[in-house]
C-alpha cells in the first residue's frame, strides 16, 4: 500500500453523499461489495474501506471480500481478530475511534497502514447473527462521527443482505450438488416417475442397468415410452409400484429377469416423494443376484457347519450365561448318554459335572461374568465328566465365548481321553520296555566284550597249564601235577563262567532241539539233590502231556540249576521249601520282568519258588544285570540270572518275577510252544583225548592279533615239532604268503581281528588257490556260519578257549592228509 497518498477530508455535501449511497446499494449483485467500499471511502474521504466476512470455520478470522485502499481496489486478505478493534465489532458493537487507533490497539496491521482513525459496524443476518463487518480507516483523525455512523449503517444493511443472499445461494448450490452427487453417485439404479407413468430423471446406474433396451443413453431413456424399456415380465410389477406410491405407500418386490447371461434378480422399491412441488415416485432398482448367491452360500455354509458339528467326534456343548445347555451335538449324546431333547435347557453343572467339582465351575463362571476374567478361555484343561449313568471319566476341555442375540454364549469343546490315558500308560510301559531292552543290550555287548577278552586270556592260561602238566609228568613231579590239576579246575570254572557271559550276551548260542521239559526237570533234580541241604524240602508239581519247546537241553538244565542254587542261598542255613512246577497256560496282559515287553499267548511255564528272604523291590530291575548279586561279597558271581535271561530270551521266552521281602521269591519261565519244531542235527561224536602227543613236522602259518593267544599257540605247536611263523594281522600274513618261500603245510587263523578277519583272509587265500588246509578258531561261535565255512573250504572250526587235545588231533589229521595229497 502507498502510505504517502494522504487525502484530506473535503467539505461534506450530504445530498451528494446520499445520492452516491443510493447508487451503491442498488448496484448489481456481482459488483455490489466493490461498489459499496468504493462509495463509502469516497463519501467519507477516507484512505481505507473494506467488507469482511466471518470465517465459517471459526469465529477468530476475517476474510475480506472487498477492499478499497488509497483510491483503488485492493487485493483481498485475511487476518485474525485477536488484538484488533474488529474483535469488539464482531461481538455486535459499532465502534468508532476518531484518533489514536494505533496507540489504543497494539496491532501491527494498524501500524503498517499508519491508521489514526477507525470505525466499523457488524453485519447481521436476518436471524440476528453476526456474519461479518464493514470498516473504514484513515491516516488522519476521523471527523463528523454522526455522518460516519449513519453511512456505515446504511451501507451495512445492503452488504449484510447481499452476504446472506450469497450464503443462501451457496447453500442451495451445495444442496443441489449434494443431491446430484447422491443421485448420480449411488450404485443403486434410481428413476423419478411422474404418477402418470413418465420418466422424469434417471441416474447413471439406471442407464447402465442392462435390463432395458436403451442402455447407456440417458436422453433416449427419458424420451422413450417406459413400457418399452423393461421386459414384459416387469409390467405388472411396475404398475403395482405406481399404484402403491400414488396411495402414499412404499412398495417393495423382487423380480427375476432372464437373459443370455443367465438369471438376474432385481430388488424393486418405490418411495413417494415430492419433486418440484408435485407427487412423484422414486423407483430404486438394485441387482441382488450376488446377494442371493451369498445368502445361498451362507445357508450352505451354515448347513456345512451344522453337519460338521453333528459329525464331530468331539463333544460340542453350548451354554448360556445362566448356565443352561442350549446346544448338544451327537458326540456329546454318545459320550454322556443323554438325548439332546432331554438335556437342552437343563443346567450344565447339575448334569455333566460331578458333585464335588460343581462349586469350582460355578465360581469360575461367576468370576468371568462379574469381572470378565478370561483365565479359563481358549485353554486346555483336564477335567472329570459325569455320564448319565453316574460314572465319571477323564476329559480334555476347551471353552470359548461369543456374543449371541440373547447375550453371551459359552461354547465347550470336550474330548473323552479315557483311551488316551490308557494309551499313555501303555506308552510309558513301552518306554520302560525300550529302556530296559537298551540297557540289557548295552550290558550284553559289554559282557560279550569282556568274555571275548577272557577267552583269549584263558586260551593261553589253560594251554600253558597243559604244557606245564606235560613237563611235570616227564619230570615225575607229583606235587607239581597236583598244583597244576587244581589250577586247571579253576580255569575250567572260569571257562564255564565265560560261557555264561557269552550266553547272556547272545554271543554264544546253544544247540536247540524239540524238547519236553518234564523228563529234563526230573533228571536235573537228581543232580541237584546232593547240592541241597536236608533242611530244604523239595516239592515238584509237573503236569503231564506238556507240549514240547525249542531249546538246548544243556542250557535249560543250567537254568534250572541256577534258579535252584539261588533259591537255596536265599533260604540260607535254616529250613525252607523250594517248589518246582511245570504247566501249560495262556497269558494275555502280562509283562516280562526282564525285557518289559508284553506277554500274550500260550506258553510252557516252568516256575521255581522259594520261602527265602525275598528280593528288595528296589533291586528287581537290576537282578538280570551281569555281575549284580544280592548275595554277600564272594558268595556269588552275579551271572546266574543274567545267563538265565539270555537263554530264555534266546528261545523267544520271557521271565516273570514275584517277590515279597521276607516271604520268598518266585521265578516263572515262559517258553513258546513249538509242536512243529524240527529236530536238530545229531550231536557230533566227542573228540577222543590223546594221552601222549607224538611229534609232527611241517611249516605252519599262525595269524592272531592277541599277543597272549598267539604266543601260546606258537609255543604249543612248536612243542609238537612244527615250524611256526606267526603274525599279528592279516596284512603281514598276505605279504609273507606272496613272497617266494617254501609253502606252508597248515594255516591257523583267528576270526576276530582288526581290518582283516580270519574269514576274509581265508577267502583271499582260496581265491589264489592256496592248497594248505585252514583251521579257524573264535570265541563267538554264532558269528560263524556253517555254509560260509564250507564255501571257503575251511577244514576245521574250533571254539575258544581251545581244547588242547582237540587241537592236537585236528592238526595231526590235517597234516597227514596234506602230505598224502
Amino acid at each position: 500500500m502507498n502510505q504517502d497518498a494522504r487525502r484530506q477530508p473535503y467539505p461534506v455535501d450530504l445530498g451528494a453523499i446520499l445520492a452516491n449511497a443510493a447508487r451503491a446499494v442498488s448496484a448489481k449483485s456481482d459488483a455490489i461489495f466493490a461498489e459499496l467500499v468504493r462509495q463509502i471511502a469516497e463519501a467519507l474521504a477516507v484512505e481505507y474501506a473494506f467488507i469482511g466476512q466471518l470465517a465459517p470455520e471459526g469465529k477468530d478470522t476475517i476474510h475480506a471480500i472487498a477492499a478499497h485502499f488509497s483510491g483503488r481496489p485492493a487485493p483481498l486478505f485475511s487476518y485474525s481478530l485477536a488484538g484488533t478493534p474488529c474483535r469488539d465489532v464482531i461481538n455486535q458493537h459499532y465502534r468508532y475511534y476518531p484518533r489514536d487507533a494505533q496507540r489504543i490497539f497494539d496491532d501491527s496491521h494498524l501500524k503498517e497502514l499508519a491508521v489514526e482513525g477507525y470505525a466499523a459496524i457488524p453485519l447481521y443476518s436476518s436471524h440476528g447473527e453476526v456474519i461479518g463487518l464493514m470498516a473504514v480507516m484513515h491516516t488522519q483523525p476521523l471527523q463528523q462521527a454522526a455522518l460516519v455512523e449513519q453511512l456505515l449503517r446504511i451501507f451495512s444493511v445492503r452488504a449484510a443482505s447481499e452476504l446472506e443472499r450469497l450464503a443462501a445461494d451457496r447453500a442451495a448450490q451445495e444442496k443441489g450438488e449434494l443431491y446430484r452427487a447422491i443421485f448420480h453417485g449411488t450404485r443403486d439404479a434410481l428413476a423419478f416417475w411422474s404418477l402418470d407413468g413418465r420418466l422424469v430423471d434417471v441416474n447413471p446406474a439406471f442407464c447402465q442397468l442392462g435390463c432395458h433396451k436403451q442402455t447407456g443413453d440417458r436422453e433416449a431413456i427419458l424420451a422413450a415410452d417406459p413400457a418399452t424399456l423393461f421386459p414384459v415380465s416387469c409390467a405388472d410389477t411396475l404398475q403395482a409400484l405406481l399404484a402403491s406410491v400414488a396411495q402414499g405407500r412404499p412398495f417393495s418386490a423382487e423380480q427375476d429377469l432372464e437373459s443370455a447371461a443367465g438369471v438376474t434378480t432385481l430388488e424393486i422399491r418405490g418411495e413417494p416423494v415430492n419433486y418440484q412441488g408435485t407427487p412423484h415416485a422414486l423407483m430404486i432398482l438394485r441387482d441382488i443376484t450376488e446377494d442371493r448367491r451369498h445368502e445361498a452360500a451362507l445357508r450352505q455354509s451354515e448347513d456345512r457347519l451344522r453337519a460338521t458339528v453333528e459329525a464331530a467326534l468331539d463333544c460340542i456343548i453350548s451354554m448360556d450365561a445362566q448356565g443352561n445347555i442350549i446346544e448338544f451335538n451327537p458326540a456329546a449324546e454318545r459320550c454322556f448318554g443323554y438325548r439332546r431333547q432331554a438335556i437342552v435347557g437343563k443346567p450344565l453343572a447339575e448334569h455333566l459335572i460331578p458333585a464335588d467339582k460343581r462349586q469350582r465351575h460355578l465360581q469360575g463362571m461367576k468370576r468371568y461374568l462379574d469381572d470378565g476374567d478370561p483365565y479359563f478361555l481358549r485353554k486346555r484343561f483336564e477335567v472329570t465328566g459325569l455320564r448319565a449313568d453316574g460314572s465319571e471319566f477323564p476329559a480334555e476341555l476347551t471353552i470359548d465365548v461369543t456374543e449371541g442375540e440373547q447375550g453371551q454364549i459359552f461354547i465347550t469343546y470336550l474330548r473323552d481321553i479315557t483311551e488316551a490315558k490308557q494309551s499313555e500308560i501303555e506308552r510309558q510301559r513301552l518306554q520302560a520296555q525300550l529302556i530296559q531292552a537298551q540297557k540289557m543290550e548295552a550290558i550284553g555287548h559289554l559282557s560279550g566284550g569282556i568274555a571275548h577278552d577272557f577267552n583269549n586270556i584263558l586260551t593261553g592260561v589253560m594251554g600253558y597249564l597243559v604244557m606245564a602238566t606235560e613237563k611235570a609228568e616227564a619230570l615225575g613231579d607229583a606235587r607239581m601235577l597236583t598244583y597244576l590239576e587244581r589250577a586247571s579246575r579253576a580255569g575250567q570254572r572260569a571257562r564255564d563262567l565265560i560261557q555264561q557271559m557269552l550266553t547272556f550276551s547272545r554271543g554264544q548260542r546253544g544247540e536247540p532241539q524239540q524238547l519236553r521239559l518234564e523228563p529234563l526237570i526230573k533228571e536235573s533234580m537228581r543232580l541237584l539233590e546232593p547240592m541241597l541241604p536236608a533242611s530244604i524240602e523239595i516239592h515238584t508239581e509237573l503236569a503231564r502231556n506238556i507240549a514240547p519247546v525249542w531249546a538246548d537241553p544243556v542250557q535249560i538244565e543250567q537254568v534250572i540249576m541256577n534258579l535252584c542254587i539261588n533259591a537255596r542261598d536265599a533260604i540260607g542255613q535254616g529250613s525252607g521249601r523250594i517248589a518246582i512246577r511245570l504247566q501249560q497256560r495262556s497269558h494275555r496282559d502280562s509283562v516280562c520282568s526282564a525285557c518289559q515287553k508284553g506277554i500274550r499267548g500260550p506258553f510252557v511255564e516252568l516256575s521255581v519258588s522259594d520261602s527265602g528272604c525275598g528280593i528288595d523291590p528296589a533291586q528287581l530291575n537290576r537282578i538280570f544285570e551281569p555281575f549284580f548279586s544280592t548275595k554277600e561279597t564272594g558268595k556269588g558271581s552275579g551271572m546266574g540270572l543274567s545267563t538265565t535271561h539270555g537263554i530264555v530270551h534266546e528261545y523267544g521266552g520271557h521271565i516273570m518275577v514275584a517277590s515279597v521281602p521276607g516271604e520268598g521269591a518266585s521265578f516263572r519261565l515262559l517258553f513258546p510252544i513249538n509242536d512243529d519244531a524240527a529236530a536238530c542235527a545229531d550231536e557230533p561224536n566227542p573228540v577222543q583225548s590223546v594221552v601222549h602227543a607224538q611229534p609232527m613236522a611241517g611249516r605252519v602259518l599262525l595269524v592272531d592279533d592277541d599277543t597272549t593267544v598267539r604266543e601260546f599257540m606258537r609255543d604249543r605247536l612248536e612243542t609238537w615239532g612244527l615250524d611256526v611263523t606267526s603274525f599279528a594281522n592279516g596284512a603281514e600274513a598276505q605279504q609273507q604268503i606272496q613272497s617266494p618261500h617254501q609253502p606252508y603245510a597248515l594255516i591257523i587263523l583267528d576270526q576276530t581281528m582288526p581290518r582283516l578277519t580270519g574269514l576274509a583272509l581265508a577267502q583271499w587265500l582260496r581265491e589264489r588257490d592256496y592248497p594248505a588246509p585252514i583251521i579257524l578258531y573264535s570265541g563267538y561261535s554264532d558269528e560263524i556260519n556253517a555254509s560260509e565255512l564250507s564255501r571257503l573250504k575251511i577244514d576245521v572250526f574250533i571254539k575258544k578257549p581251545i581244547d588242547d587235545e582237540l587241537l592236537y588231533t585236528q592238526v595231526k589229521r590235517l597234516l597227514t592228509q596234506h602230505e598224502s595229497s
